[in-house]
This record gives C-alpha cells, sequence and structure tokens, in this order.
C-alpha cells in the first residue's frame, strides 16, 4: 500500500496512513533488554481496514541490524 497506493486484499485507492507523535502502537522495540524503539508507519485500507506497517529503519536502526542479520538455515536435502 506504501509503494502502490492500492490496498492488496480489496483494490481500494482509499488508503490513509495514520500519524502519531507518541503510541506505543507506532513503535518496536530492540537491542539489549530492549533498550532501543524504533518507529512504524501504518497504512489502513479505509474500505475493508487491511492494514500495514513499515518500520521507518533509521540510521541507529540500521547500524544494529547490520550486526543482527539471521543467516539462513541450510536444510538437510536428503529427506525421502
Amino acid at each position: 500500500m506504501k509503494a502502490t497506493g492500492k490496498c492488496p486484499k480489496c483494490n481500494s485507492i482509499k488508503i490513509t496512513k495514520v500519524e502519531r507523535k507518541s503510541s506505543t502502537s507506532h513503535k518496536f522495540y530492540y537491542g539489549r533488554v530492549f533498550a532501543k524503539t524504533e518507529r512504524y508507519d501504518i497504512y489502513v485500507c479505509t474500505r475493508c481496514g487491511f492494514t500495514e506497517r513499515y518500520a521507518k529503519l533509521s540510521k541507529k536502526f540500521l547500524v544494529w541490524a547490520k550486526d543482527n542479520i539471521i543467516e539462513p538455515i541450510e536444510e538437510d536435502n536428503d529427506f525421502v
């Protein structure tokens, strides 16, 4: 919805971005003992209610994420 301006569920173009200055529903915690927070952009389809959240990806978060990327687990392909 953020990139297309269209709801992937009902194809409506009636999308709104929820703006909040400070709310626990608009941020998530990361790092040791959840000491850091990052904000979300929230988009809602006003026709069907479908919702998407996107992290704002601050420089501080990207530095932290670089050291905390989860490596893919190689699957055992010997399954019969």
